[in-house]
């Protein structure tokens, strides 16, 4: 996500598999009557998939999404953002050594529309391994609305503006090792690893320092990465 909330979404190319897919639906909440130039979605409903009122055959594949190129396209055409980090609930759905699927709810602003609407989503992800013993994203589905007042009102208030301290540097070019078994951990070490780029020492370092919770160490590393405070080592492979 700091890839996303950033200028370029092209670096995005990178966390999917080539042969990736991805839709968006929007739509505003039933018991929502606010109508102003902020809150209305008509960025996202052109280019909305919902299967209920979309019942065209060829305009349900039109509004899909099926390439690597194509999604990270579509997504450079969204409005851009700012995510509530801090803010996000995600559910582990399917863990194994060849598939996880998750799903995840939160808030964000878009930065360069007028007012800076919050708008509530909720995205799923397929991720799977890829060829270079990383994982990539083969489908992702992701939902648009408004914020309800009440998130609204919450977003963005538990984000920790204090630096977290940087892991610790390593006293010897030794990998750490891995609890034996804890299969889940290694695959949390990939998922990291491949989305920060950090070799495996400073990867562990992180997630140990987060007690193995992957969402909190990647929002600590891209704080303290957008401070500067990672040296080059941590990502020397």
């Amino acid at each position: 996500f700091a890839i996303y909330d950033s200028e370029s979404r092209q670096p995005l190319l990178e966390a999917y598999h080539e042969n990736a897919c991805m839709s968006m639906a929007a739509g505003y909440m039933s018991h929502d009557a606010r109508n102003t130039q902020s809150t209305r979605l008509n960025t996202y409903l052109p280019n909305s998939r919902n299967l209920i009122r979309i019942t065209d055959r060829e305009a349900r594949r039109r509004y899909l999404r099926t390439s690597r190129l194509q999604v990270v396209t579509f997504l450079s055409e969204l409005p851009k953002t700012k995510h509530d980090l801090m803010g996000f609930a995600v559910d582990l759905i399917v863990f194994t050594p060849q598939m996880i699927t998750l799903s995840m709810n939160g808030v964000f602003i878009e930065t360069h529309t007028t007012d800076n609407p919050t708008r509530s989503f909720h995205r799923t992800f397929v991720i799977v391994p890829n060829n270079n013993g990383g994982f990539c994203i083969v489908n992702d589905m992701l939902f648009v609305t408004n914020a309800s007042k009440d998130q609204e009102s919450k977003a963005f208030a538990g984000a920790d503006t204090t630096p977290a301290a940087a892991p610790a540097a390593p006293a010897a070019p030794v990998a750490p090792a891995i609890p034996a078994g804890e299969d889940q951990q290694k695959q949390l070490l990939a998922l990291l690893s491949q989305q920060t780029g950090m070799n495996e020492h400073w990867s562990v370092n992180c997630l140990q320092e987060t007690g193995w919770d992957l969402q909190r160490a990647l929002f600590i590393f891209n704080q303290l990465h957008s401070e500067g405070k990672i040296p080059p080592d941590a990502f020397v492979k």
